[in-house]
């Protein structure tokens, strides 16, 4: 599981250095810009993907953390790979139609818009959860007396 939860960061992170040392080369700042599409988009891709494949990415990531039905999983991720999909053409949007100052107070709002939306999940997480519930307790066998 260690190597899932690093994939993210490390992923972000690589794409920061190519992207920001692009942009810094070129003197070029939608360079970086672009790299949130990118990240957004290929979050919102992987999490898709693996549905298609029958896996579940969200599961393998924060499966140790929640303990849901596989429904649930499924319904999350479908959650989460909208909102990053969404994050993706609004970024585009914002990109191309609104100065490079307008853009980085979007990105700061996209930070909070993603903790707004984690946190607006907690309700589904709650209904689902079966973590804490006392384990069912086998009938007992009849004594035959």
């Amino acid at each position: 599981m260690c190597g899932g939860s690093l994939a993210i960061p490390a992923f972000s992170g690589v794409l920061a250095l190519l992207f920001g040392g692009a942009s810094l080369i070129l003197k070029r700042a939608d360079i970086l810009q672009m790299k949130m599409t990118i990240v957004d988009g290929v979050l919102g891709a992987v999490l898709f993907g693996g549905l298609a494949m029958k896996k579940n990415p969200l599961k393998a990531l924060l499966g140790g953390a929640f303990e849901i039905p596989d429904g649930a999983w499924r319904v999350l991720t479908i959650r989460y790979g909208l909102f990053w999909w969404g994050c993706a053409v609004a970024n585009e949007i914002v990109r191309r139609t609104q100065t490079a100052e307008t853009w980085g107070f979007f990105r700061v709002a996209v930070i909070v818009a993603a903790v707004v939306f984690a946190l607006a999940q907690t309700p589904f997480l709650m209904k689902h959860n079966r973590a804490g519930q006392p384990a069912e307790m086998p009938e007992p066998p009849e004594s035959g007396l």
